[in-house]
């Protein structure tokens, strides 16, 4: 039920924070390699952090199902996190190829949809007369299309992520 779900997350918020925090600082860990590298290397220090970009999205890869995991029963955020390491093991680089596409994709359906929501924004503010104060009816039109849109997109990743913990779980290719 609805009641037990909102329970359940709920119960798991501080948890969630704590895997959160952790996947974190193991990015902001990653700063000190690279910082070490660049005085070693007499780099521009501004070097640093674009040499924190593919260890960062290998990072990601391998945390990606902790809180999928967390919220699915682990109830230790450790072990969630110890758990998605050992699931992704050897598959980094697959679902990191399988995150980039579907976040391409996503992306580009969302700026097609939110070109159209400017599209009718403009042609309703134009069609409504300029607002003499606030927002006209096109802003309006425009925040709630790229609102539906951004949820939406929201919940297809949220899906892609449950999906692939699941098939992580069982043992099935990523």
């Amino acid at each position: 039920s609805l009641g037990e779900v909102l329970q359940l997350a709920g119960r798991r918020t501080l948890p969630a924070i704590a895997v959160s925090l952790m996947q974190g600082i193991a990015m902001v860990l990653l700063l000190i390699p690279a910082v070490i590298l660049v005085g070693l290397l007499h780099l521009p220090a501004q070097l640093a952090p674009l040499m924190l970009v593919p260890p960062a999205f290998w990072l990601f890869s391998r945390f990606l199902p902790a809180l999928p995991l967390l919220m699915a029963g682990v109830g230790d955020p450790l072990e969630a996190m110890r758990q998605g390491w050992r699931l992704t093991r050897g598959r980094s680089l697959r679902i990191l190829g399988s995150v980039a596409t579907l976040l391409f994709g996503l992306l580009l359906v969302l700026a097609a949809m939110n070109g159209l929501a400017q599209a009718a924004g403009f042609i309703t503010t134009i069609a409504a007369g300029k607002p003499a104060v606030g927002w006209g009816v096109g802003r309006w039109v425009f925040e709630l299309a790229s609102t539906a849109f951004a949820a939406i997109f929201s919940l297809y990743f949220t899906s892609f992520v449950a999906r692939l913990s699941k098939a992580l779980k069982g043992g099935h290719a990523a």
